[in-house]
């Protein structure tokens, strides 16, 4: 092992530990600006610390604080900020497994996985998320269709809950109570920590950028390149009209194969984790006046799709293939303090065209400029509430205006008809009637989740807003 031994990591972080843990009453706020709330926070540095509310207090566990939706705070639960508990238990450099605490995020993991020639293939855009966030919303990365979702490449994990104390949890141990926790949102306890399979890390990658007319075309280039890409989705012009609406790119990625430890990545990332050298994500936006409207928008949207280029591939470092997001956060402070609005839906690919094409005339109606478009496809089977399932995603950027929530209704109604089913974790608003018809699983999973927690003592804004 290239660390310490996870037992003992954990037995250093298990000493005497008596009364009240100190709290802290601080204002969170979800990532996208939509809920806000008063909430009493405690930040345990150990894990008898854990045990120090009583059994019935209402919990929930945050990790960076990133979610769209308020799925770590609210509905009066004692939030347990976890970011301390962020180390690197074990790594195996020889078979490329790596322990951690739930705290740890991406960025660290990378850096510490790059120097065995290891690397995470399905995971977010930003270095500060945090596994835990990422188990808890089953995240998926830049090509869903071929890598899945995060649930694939954890092996097991050890699951904390005040009834049943902790519990060795995976695909073939207690497998229902796994499922249930992998995009479960923090509602079955405590994850500790979360063992993973890494997979041999290439050199670096070559993205292509191939220009696509307007959403048929998009698909048809995703299409053209599933299964054959480690990289493979598109970004999309919403304030385009007519038969131009949609019209965009499809980045396609490929692997440069090579020794990526050898090469300098890992001492790269090291240091750019280490120092922070990367833009980091705004607990909130925090412009005064936002810069999105339908003019700047429009411009902007022209001006980007032209300044990207197409054409010949070119070489990037693994980091930046991963975190594209690492250069990009002020994109979200530019929604101004009012925050920003996502919506994120998989539609079946036979519905898809019929979808967009209402989707043009909700935006006319409603006159509401999306600041982005992006398109994935998806080949998993679904199943409770995780976003997945076969189909094309497709998330929407949207600022928050006056007609935003009439354009979101006419958006639900929109999933419903199609088929499709939205991503509650990017979406603060979405009501619990909508997911109740849209995931054929939500009851199982609601029953589930009440016999495996009864008193319902996990609990967030989310939650109570998707009546779990």
């Amino acid at each position: 092992m290239a660390t310490g031994d996870g037992n003992a990591a954990a037995a250093g972080r298990s000493g005497p530990s008596q009364g009240e843990l100190p709290a802290a009453r601080l204002e969170l706020r979800s990532f996208d600006g939509g809920v806000r709330e008063r909430c009493v926070v405690v930040r345990p540095d150990r894990y008898r610390d854990l045990e120090r509310l009583p059994d019935a207090t209402p919990r929930i566990v945050r990790g960076g604080g990133f979610s769209y939706a308020a799925a770590s705070f609210g509905a009066g639960a004692v939030v347990h900020d976890f970011r301390r508990f962020d180390r690197i238990l074990a790594f195996d450099p020889a078979l490329g497994r790596l322990r951690c605490e739930v705290g740890a995020t991406l960025g660290k993991v990378f850096a510490t996985a790059i120097g065995g020639g290891w690397y995470l293939p399905t995971q977010p855009g930003h270095p500060d998320l945090t596994i835990g966030g990422c188990l808890a919303a089953d995240a998926h990365g830049k090509n869903p269709s071929q890598e899945g979702t995060f649930r694939r490449q954890v092996l097991g994990l050890t699951l904390f809950h005040p009834r049943s104390g902790s519990v060795a949890v995976g695909p073939e141990e207690r497998s229902e109570l796994f499922d249930l926790t992998c995009g479960g949102y923090g509602l079955t306890g405590h994850v500790i920590d979360v063992t993973l399979q890494l997979r041999r890390a290439p050199a670096a990658c070559e993205v292509r950028r191939l220009p696509a007319a307007d959403f048929p075309h998009t698909v048809e280039l995703l299409e053209e390149w599933e299964g054959r890409a480690a990289l493979l989705y598109s970004w999309n012009d919403l304030t385009a009209r007519g038969a131009a609406f949609g019209r965009g790119f499809v980045s396609v990625g490929s692997a440069v194969e090579g020794p990526a430890a050898a090469n300098g990545a890992a001492r790269v990332a090291t240091d750019v984790v280490a120092s922070g050298r990367y833009d980091r994500l705004p607990a909130h936006a925090s412009t005064a006046v936002p810069f999105w409207n339908r003019w700047s928008t429009g411009a902007f949207n022209r001006v980007y799709r032209r300044a990207m280029g197409f054409g010949g591939p070119r070489r990037l470092p693994l980091f930046e293939v991963l975190f594209p997001i690492a250069t990009k956060a002020t994109y979200f402070k530019l929604f101004g303090r009012g925050g920003l609005l996502e919506y994120q839906v998989l539609v079946p690919r036979a519905t898809f065209s019929d979808f967009t094409r209402e989707l043009e005339r909700g935006l006319r109606r409603f006159a509401v400029a999306p600041t982005l478009g992006s398109c994935k496809l998806f080949a998993g089977e679904g199943g409770g509430l995780r976003f997945d399932g076969r189909g094309v995603a497709l998330a929407i950027d949207l600022p928050r205006r006056q007609a935003t929530p009439q354009l979101l209704a006419l958006l639900d109604g929109l999933t419903i008809d199609a088929g499709a089913i939205p991503n509650a974790i990017k979406d603060s608003r979405l009501p619990a009637a909508v997911v109740a018809r849209c995931y054929p699983g939500y009851e199982d999973f609601r029953r589930r989740l009440r016999a495996h927690d009864p008193d319902r003592i996990y609990r967030s804004e989310l939650s109570q807003r998707l009546a779990l």
